[in-house]
């Protein structure tokens, strides 16, 4: 019964035993540094984990907030917000959502990929989006 507990104890306690890689860089479109914006990494099967959610600002981000992205094959979806409306809009459940931005091939169509590789430690991957 004691080992039992142990086992239990330290099964249940630190890392969810998902390895993560620290991913961070740039984000422009049509050469120009997205202001403020969201960064998805949406895990491709057989690569399996939670989503990676970060925010964009002053065309950067970086995966601090969430520890990183866990390793295998992802889909990347970037949007883009105009900066003004975003910092003024309500932030109370049922409002309207702030209008995106990009266009759909680089969000909800989006065909951006990263792979992350187990024991890369960290990665800088800029992405340089047009029109």
């Amino acid at each position: 019964m004691i080992l039992l507990t142990i086992v239990a104890a330290t099964l249940g306690c630190g890392k969810s035993g998902i390895e993560r890689v620290y991913v961070s860089g740039s984000a422009t479109y049509d050469g120009q540094p997205i202001e403020i914006g969201q960064i998805r990494f949406v895990p491709i099967s057989p690569a399996s984990g939670p989503v990676t959610i970060e925010r964009i600002e002053n065309g950067e981000y970086e995966t601090a907030t969430t520890n990183g992205v866990t390793v295998g094959a992802h889909r990347v979806e970037i949007r883009m917000y105009d900066s003004y409306e975003y910092e003024h809009a309500p932030r109370v459940a049922g409002s309207a959502s702030v209008k995106q931005l990009l266009p759909d091939k680089y969000n909800r169509k989006s065909e951006l990929t990263l792979t992350v590789e187990p024991g890369s430690g960290s990665i800088k991957h800029d992405f340089e989006l047009t029109k």
